[in-house]
């Protein structure tokens, strides 16, 4: 047992370690920040792959719906004129180019159809010799209808040789063999598709964007082919999704029906490139992962000698009760409170100067919307003032809410006049881009500001439609200082609204506005401080 002039010695040697641990941080805080930055961001970009597939799988299906609600407006005609033709099919070939005129119609080809599914007629030479029954679920299914109907109608197919995107008719004739027509779609007609999904290809790391038939032939000649080595993997692994890892190709199957409950399959393809983000990122996050492990045994090994001590004073005051406790120096402990002080101050102002960076690399990016992050952080901290909230980083991070449009091509940010529907969905994702980069627990609160500042009240907002109080505080207050500052600021396509027009939208809503967007206890903040916020715009 220690003597009553005994001291614990471990004391002194964490209260040193805590004075030296200032400098080495300060030493080594650039290094893993940098790192742990180019980290979120690397994370933050794999994990939205997700999403930027999603959003070109569903401008693919786009692309289907149109061609079959073509296919649909003739259906009835069509299946007049194949139940004509198969009742009189002499000049088969002039009854058929009369189909040419039909707007949507570029060319017509036919088809004359063996019972055992061979083309021996036809005035595409391409196909011919083409044996149909060689595809078997096809075959099956196309001979079950027109068993059934007469009539087989397939508003959307694709070419086995060449993965053209087609529309077919079939009919069997008296003989039994079978007509089919083949109709190809003017090029303007799916341009606009093939220009959107093309357009995904300006986003981070998009390397390529394509739609491919089964056998793997493109849909239109702007999609790239797909290298040999990829179309064996997507054969061979039919139900993965994804393939590789710093140079990713992600594939969405969309299932194409066919005739009597069968179906094919369109594929979706986005490839992206990480590989040159991953070999700048990997020497700079090597420097703050040695430091957070280095970090982690210095704290493991002080606070176990702490503990050994406290067992010690422990088993002291069980032997010794009536005498005094051992001469611990009071101005020891004190030094370990204010190591641990410091240490917690310095943590949060890592944060906020990591906060305060990724302003400025959104002013280098883009000025306007750095001005309007800056804008719209004095009006937050106008509400959270007098909504009476103690929470410190909702001021903090509300300049970082539109941190996401770091990553949306800056020719969508600054186009002159409204966006398209295909560009206005890029910059949603803004919204969602931003969440990876706040994926830390302390980012919390950016996190929410960042993710949800675009919800509405009334459940009528993006990303995820969220409603009344499921919507964070912090993003309900983000929301209304937002929309105020995009009022007030002038666009290529509008002026500038006055405090007065822009209370009144607010208030009064004027189609896109609502005041039932808005948190009630929020709006009335805003209302009882307007006169605060108009002189911070005028000032």
């Amino acid at each position: 047992m220690p003597s009553s002039k005994s001291e614990p010695r471990s004391f002194q040697a964490y209260a040193r370690w805590a004075e030296r641990r200032g400098a080495l941080a300060a030493a080594l805080a650039l290094s893993m920040a940098l790192g742990a930055s180019l980290l979120f961001l690397f994370l933050f970009s794999f994990s939205t792959t997700e999403a930027v597939t999603s959003i070109v799988t569903e401008n693919a299906r786009n692309v289907r719906e149109t061609v079959e609600r073509i296919f649909h407006k003739y259906a009835p005609a069509f299946r007049e004129f194949m139940l004509s033709l198969r009742s009189n099919p002499t000049n088969l070939e002039g009854k058929i180019a009369a189909l040419s005129v039909l707007p949507e119609i570029a060319a017509v080809h036919y088809y004359l159809v063996s019972s055992e599914g061979i083309i021996y007629r036809t005035n595409y030479p391409d196909d011919l010799g083409l044996n149909l029954g060689a595809f078997p679920k096809f075959w099956n299914a196309l001979n079950e209808e027109l068993a059934k109907k007469g009539v087989a109608l397939h508003p959307f197919a694709l070419e086995t040789r060449t993965g053209r995107i087609r529309m077919y008719l079939y009919t069997r004739l008296p003989e039994g063999d079978i007509l089919e027509l083949g109709f190809t779609l003017r090029p303007e007609i799916l341009e606009p598709f093939v220009t959107g999904l093309l357009a995904f290809q300006r986003l981070p790391f998009v390397e390529s964007v394509g739609l491919y038939s089964p056998h793997f032939h493109p849909v239109a000649s702007a999609f790239p082919a797909l290298p040999e080595y990829l179309k064996n993997r997507i054969a061979t692994a039919s139900q993965r999704q994804a393939f590789g890892l710093f140079r990713r190709t992600t594939v969405r199957r969309l299932a194409v029906p066919l005739l009597s409950g069968a179906s094919t399959t369109l594929l979706v393809t986005v490839t992206f490139n990480f590989l040159p983000l991953a070999l700048f990122l990997g020497p700079l996050s090597l420097g703050g992962v040695s430091f957070l492990i280095y970090l982690k045994k210095q704290h493991h090994r002080c606070f176990a000698a702490l503990a050994k001590d406290l067992e010690t004073t422990m088993l002291y005051l069980e032997e010794e009760r009536g005498e005094s406790l051992p001469a611990l120096r009071f101005s020891e402990t004190q030094a370990i409170a204010s190591a641990l002080r410091t240490f917690r101050k310095e943590t949060e102002e890592a944060f906020a100067t990591f906060a305060r960076k990724l302003a400025l690399i959104a002013e280098g990016h883009d000025p306007q919307t750095a001005r309007h992050m800056q804008r719209v952080a004095e009006v937050v901290r106008i509400l959270v003032e007098e909504l009476g909230l103690r929470n410190p980083d909702i001021v903090r991070y509300a300049g970082l809410h539109d941190i996401g449009k770091l990553f949306i091509p800056r020719e969508i940010l600054e186009k002159e006049g409204p966006l398209t529907d295909t560009e206005w969905e890029v910059v949603k994702l803004h919204t969602l881009l931003a969440r990876e980069l706040f994926d830390h627990p302390r980012f919390v609160v950016a996190r929410n500001i960042a993710l949800y500042h675009h919800e509405n009240f009334d459940g009528t907002g993006y990303p995820e439609g969220l409603r009344g109080e499921e919507i964070p505080l912090e993003a309900q207050i983000l929301k209304i200082a937002d929309v105020y500052d995009a009022l007030r600021d002038e666009r290529p396509y509008r002026r500038a609204f006055s405090h007065e027009e822009a209370l009144r939208i607010i208030t009064k809503g004027d189609g896109r506005v609502k005041p039932e967007h808005f948190h009630p206890r929020v709006l009335s903040a805003f209302l009882r401080r307007a006169e605060d916020i108009r002189r911070l715009y005028e000032e």
